[in-house]
């Protein structure tokens, strides 16, 4: 199957014999967009992609993914629609859920809060809902603060927050207050986000991302309300171009843009290296610091 036009890659953390949603499993699932059915998933220890059941319809620009919990997998369907399924991982089969408010255009994302809602972006637009997975039924939350279009994404912190990009070729970075149903805007993106644009969070201090439309790659530190510039990915990132951990240091991305590019990546907290001078006395040191866990690499003293 090919995976270069995938809209969205969704990790979910599972292990065979054990809890669905338990971390350090084997799949990264994906839908493949491009007005497709195609949705699969990727075996990280077979390095394999494999085949399981079509979407009731074909996913178009807007279309998103996202965990719901348990063992179920939630998805738009995207571009001018109100179409919202389920996935039972069990059986291999979708249903038909409560339609959304409006119809999802592009820009459209999806994000679970690790209980009993997900959070939608309609795309095209400054609509923002949430969906009562209990209930089967969706409610307005408070807009965003400008339209959201291509490159838009959500991510999920844990706690309180939830972060997204506005994209539509903006710089704009915002964080949504759960309990307060408030928006706040944050330190903008360190260039404009564009069409694959994509945000990803495991733990500790650092969201990662996917600029779009380029080759660029960041990480910002939520509580220095920060951006640095990483390694470039190896190509430049189109419509469709996804991102996910699968573990603290690492995962997967799309490069989405028609093509087949399926690539790993690899990051490591925040290095600094201190030298210091007493009298005949050399002291070099090298610090890891990840969030609130300092670690030291090495000592010297010479």
């Amino acid at each position: 199957m090919e995976v270069g036009t995938y809209a969205n890659l969704l990790l979910l953390r599972l292990i065979v014999g054990v809890p669905w949603h338990t971390p350090g499993g084997d799949r990264v699932y994906g839908l493949r967009g491009n007005s497709t059915t195609t949705f699969g998933y990727y075996s990280i220890a077979a390095d394999q992609w494999f085949s399981l059941a079509s979407t009731p319809r074909p996913v178009q620009r807007g279309g998103s993914l996202a965990y719901g919990g348990g063992n179920y997998l939630y998805a738009l369907r995207g571009r001018n629609t109100d179409n919202f399924w389920r996935y039972n991982i069990t059986t291999n089969n979708w249903s038909n859920l409560e339609d959304t408010p409006r119809r999802v255009r592009q820009g459209g994302a999806l994000v679970y809060d690790g209980g009993n809602y997900l959070y939608a972006l309609r795309g095209s637009s400054n609509n923002f809902w949430r969906y009562n997975i209990s209930t089967d039924s969706w409610g307005n939350r408070a807009n965003t603060p400008n339209t959201v279009s291509y490159g838009s994404d959500l991510v999920y912190t844990g706690g309180n927050y939830i972060y997204a990009f506005r994209g539509n070729n903006r710089t704009n970075f915002w964080r949504y207050n759960i309990s307060s149903n408030s928006w706040s805007s944050r330190q903008n993106a360190p260039a404009n986000v564009n069409n694959g644009g994509s945000l990803a969070y495991y733990s500790g201090d650092y969201i990662y991302a996917m600029r779009g439309n380029s080759i660029g790659f960041w990480r910002y530190t939520v509580t220095m309300d920060s951006w640095t510039v990483l390694t470039d990915t190896p190509g430049t990132v189109g419509r469709g171009g996804s991102l996910v951990f699968t573990h603290s240091q690492g995962g997967f991305a799309f490069r989405g843009g028609n093509n087949t590019d399926f690539w790993e990546f690899g990051v490591t907290p925040p290095r600094y290296d201190i030298s210091s001078q007493a009298g005949s006395v050399d002291t070099d040191a090298r610090f890891e610091i990840d969030g609130s866990t300092k670690t030291v690499l090495f000592w010297d003293i010479d």
